[in-house]
């Protein structure tokens, strides 16, 4: 899980297997070398995927410094040729249906019961996620684009509620 978790973050892997470093060193050093030299200048080059900052983005970035990678991006992907520098497919239990919840009014309209819903069936896709990654996918998917005190309070709320009950339930 860790690997996957790292590799849909961007990061590469390399493995060594411990039969080569033993049989022959040298060759796997070098071959080490090697693929370090590809990640970085792979790192160098802008990502296709990666979205464009706008006018005025370093004062959002203040407010808001996580941007998930958006659901129809990951499904594009998993028809990709699954070379190292692209995250991994989601590989999760999946998901029952969506919780009604309906978007775009204000905070106060959502009981915690159905905020912990929502937060129970996004998290149902057993990706791992922080909480603040957490709290941006909730948001979102409630449809709102500010972060104000009472929105990311109920949503944390809910978050911590919905978490503490998993690790009671032992899942």
């Amino acid at each position: 899980l860790r690997q996957d978790h790292l590799e849909r973050l961007g990061w590469r892997f390399y493995r060594i297997w411990s039969s080569d470093w033993v049989r022959n060193r040298q060759q796997s050093m070098e071959r080490l070398a090697q693929a370090y030299e590809s990640a970085v200048a792979d790192s160098d080059k802008p990502r296709a995927d990666s979205p464009k900052p706008a006018l005025g983005a370093e004062s959002r970035q203040e407010a808001a410094p996580y941007q998930p990678v958006p659901r129809q991006v990951l499904a594009s992907r998993q028809g990709s040729t699954g070379r190292a520098s692209e995250p991994a497919k989601p590989s999760g239990i999946p998901r029952g249906p969506r919780p009604y919840v309906q978007p775009n009014c204000f905070i106060d309209y959502y009981s915690p019961a159905k905020l912990i819903a929502l937060v129970d069936w996004i998290e149902s896709d057993t990706l791992l996620r922080t909480e603040e990654e957490l709290l941006a996918e909730v948001m979102k998917d409630l449809g709102f684009s500010r972060r104000g005190s009472k929105i990311v309070a109920a949503i944390t709320s809910a978050i911590r509620v919905a978490r503490k009950r998993r690790v009671r339930r032992g899942t």
